[in-house]
């Protein structure tokens, strides 16, 4: 459902700063020993992302719970962080309408940053009693999801009594954390995250595919989707198989200088697949050490922009600013709704060429004009063209996406599945709110500094 054209990275299309089909092709040894270490992980039990698009048990699991639970709700109230909810957020706006918080239900909400201001305000409007929350945390102490779910857990005791806990679902490590704690205290429903899957490696286990069901998106189609490309992206030939030729594309490209990565899909309903995919690549692969030690400080950055709106922000900088930049378009090759623009309006020239066009026609214009321009001047890029918009393409995406990832990394000699980065941060965040066990001590020096 969804195919990959590279013919605007290639040297006879672009120029000088194409690449040939040697360039890419010399990656074959290295895909080889990266698929066969990756696949030895899952069957030795470190890894399971690529385990879980055929296992369906989850999702029998999830669509009993839902189809016999004891009361109706109007809102879904999400409250996770990072990959507890990009995912999500991305399988609601690809699959529900797009103004579904405005004129459908079921309405979904995320408690998602720490900013008192939003909160306040969605504690003062949300209407409790036609709610339903989703409680969401590998680690069971992510210190943004339990401060929210504290405020919340106490206004559902407040509204709903006794039946609060019917009213709050979690899904957290199956073994240990104090979320977990708490949800069998609580008597919460809860749902597993399988330890050996990473927070962003996480949509396709109960973290997405719960809040698709809830939302009426059939969650079991999302699986399906990604179980139907699981040989195309374990094939060893870089090009039949998709997740691995973008992967060595774009380390060719960071090699020759190209450290930023913009996906840019021409569909707002696709828009937050590339917030999604900007966690996964950057937290992923953004590393100081290899897995010997090795100081290499590898680091693409991806960068999101929007088809045809940053045509108006953001391409002057891409087309004539500097050349460090690769670009990855997502277009929907048939769209599941259209309307023409009318013949109205002939006598004005910026009118009257429009007159008789669909509205996917002047987007799908758009996209190969950024697309020949940017080529014009040299700048490689290449198209995720999706035949439609589907719970099957969203769930084939997202795994394609994972194993890109994946293979990079072990490219790269990098621990794909780490964030060394993120902890200090968070022990220091701890050390300032008075957890106990932590201090500032690592930054005695630059607070020192800043006193002076």
């Amino acid at each position: 459902m969804i195919s990959v054209d590279y013919t605007f990275v290639l040297k006879d299309v672009i120029g000088e700063n194409g690449l040939e089909k040697i360039d890419i092709g010399k990656y074959e040894n290295d895909v080889s020993k990266a698929i066969d270490t990756i696949i030895e992980d899952h069957e030795k039990g470190k890894l399971s992302f690529l385990n879980l698009p055929s296992d369906f048990s989850p999702v029998q699991e999830i669509e009993s719970f839902v189809r016999d639970m004891p009361f109706s709700y109007e809102n879904i109230i999400i409250v996770g962080i990072g990959g507890s909810s990009l995912g999500i957020q991305a399988i609601y706006q690809a699959l529900l309408p797009y103004y579904n918080n405005i004129f459908g239900k079921p309405k979904v909400f995320f408690l998602e940053n720490v900013d008192p201001e939003t909160i306040y305000e969605f504690f003062e409007n949300i209407e409790i009693e036609k709610s339903i929350a989703v409680v969401i945390t590998k680690s069971g102490s992510t210190a943004e999801t339990m401060s929210q779910f504290m405020i919340l857990k106490d206004v559902f005791d407040k509204k709903f009594k006794e039946k609060a806990s019917e009213r709050i679902i979690v899904i957290t490590d199956p073994e240990k954390g104090d979320l977990l704690k708490i949800a069998k205290k609580e008597g919460f429903k809860t749902f597993a995250i399988p330890q050996n899957v990473g927070g962003r490696f996480s949509v396709l286990t109960p973290v997405g595919l719960l809040p698709a069901e809830l939302a009426g998106i059939p969650s079991r189609k999302i699986l399906e989707g990604a179980e139907s490309v699981l040989n195309k992206i374990k094939n060893k030939d870089i090009f039949k198989n998709p997740a691995a030729l973008v992967a060595v594309i774009l380390l060719e490209y960071f090699k020759r200088g190209r450290n930023i990565y913009v996906m840019f899909p021409y569909s707002s309903k696709l828009y937050l697949l590339a917030d999604w995919f900007r966690q996964l690549w950057a937290e992923s692969l953004g590393k100081r050490y290899d897995k010997s030690g090795k100081e290499i400080k590898w680091g693409q950055t991806p960068v999101k922009a929007l088809g045809a709106v940053d045509q108006h922000s953001q391409v002057q900088l891409y087309m004539e600013g500097p050349d460090d930049k690769i670009f990855g378009f997502l277009e929907v090759k048939n769209k599941r709704k259209d309307m023409k623009i009318p013949e109205i309006l002939e006598e004005y020239s910026s009118t009257s060429y429009l007159r008789g066009h669909k509205i996917s026609a002047l987007i799908d214009s758009e996209k190969k004009g950024t697309e020949l321009a940017l080529a014009k001047n040299g700048k490689p890029s290449f198209t995720y063209t999706f035949e439609k918009i589907s719970p099957e393409s969203i769930g084939e995406f997202f795994i394609m996406m994972e194993m890109q990832t994946a293979i990079a990394g072990e490219i790269l000699n990098l621990d794909t599945y780490n964030q060394p980065g993120v902890e200090l941060g968070k022990k220091l965040t701890y050390a300032f709110l008075g957890r106990e066990g932590f201090d500032l001590s690592a930054v005695r020096d630059i607070l020192t500094k800043v006193k002076k």
